[in-house]
């Protein structure tokens, strides 16, 4: 397991994970989907729906039927997180200005939900506003072969400071994921107070 200790697994689940990927091998795991996995350790052997998720993961990962980074309903994401010193309303005017817009979106679109925005560089969406809070955009560089999730969130971290939040999903590979983890931690140097 990366994330969870064996130990930490076998006392929520009964098991250890070596022996839940033998248990959904013998169910035949190398051809099912996730969900059917998932639905396996569910119904057919009691799992709680957190962990059977978690399993049904880490199975796929340790048979190479998934890479780090890759989901089953979105495909490869990433995410980066940074503390600002600055105000949550600095710091969201700061992602909405036109130089950091026009910088790391390639566009300086209307945050206005629906309103799609189109240049030689790039095409989308935009898809939610909460003013102050969050953007989320469908957006898609030239050369991209599909349109992928942007999303931008500005919010209070526990310590009171500013923390900003970008998650870009429906990346095409791995590759793809780490070129936009070092896109997104240069967007974030680029908001004061950091």
């Amino acid at each position: 397991m990366t994330r969870i200790s064996d130990e930490a697994v076998e006392k929520a689940t009964g098991k250890r994970p070596k022996q839940w990927f033998a248990l959904i091998d013998k169910a035949g795991g190398a051809e099912l989907a996730h969900k059917e996995i998932a639905r396996y350790l569910y119904d057919e052997q009691g799992v709680a729906g957190w962990w059977a998720q978690m399993i049904t993961v880490e199975y796929e990962r340790s048979r190479g039927k998934r890479e780090v980074g890759e989901t089953a309903d979105v495909g490869f994401e990433v995410g980066v997180h940074k503390t600002v010193e600055i105000s949550k309303a600095a710091a969201w005017k700061a992602v909405t200005s036109t130089n950091w817009m026009s910088r790391w979106l390639y566009a300086t679109p209307r945050l206005v939900e629906g309103r799609p925005f189109n240049n030689e560089k790039v095409a989308g969406e935009v898809r939610v506003v909460q003013p102050g809070e969050k953007i989320r955009l469908a957006w898609k560089p030239t050369g991209w072969e599909r349109s992928s999730t942007v999303q931008i969130l500005v919010q209070t971290a526990p310590s009171g400071k500013t923390r900003l939040a970008f998650h870009h999903e429906k990346l095409a590979d791995a590759k793809m994921r780490e070129r936009m983890r070092a896109h997104w931690k240069a967007a974030a140097t680029e908001v004061p107070g950091g």
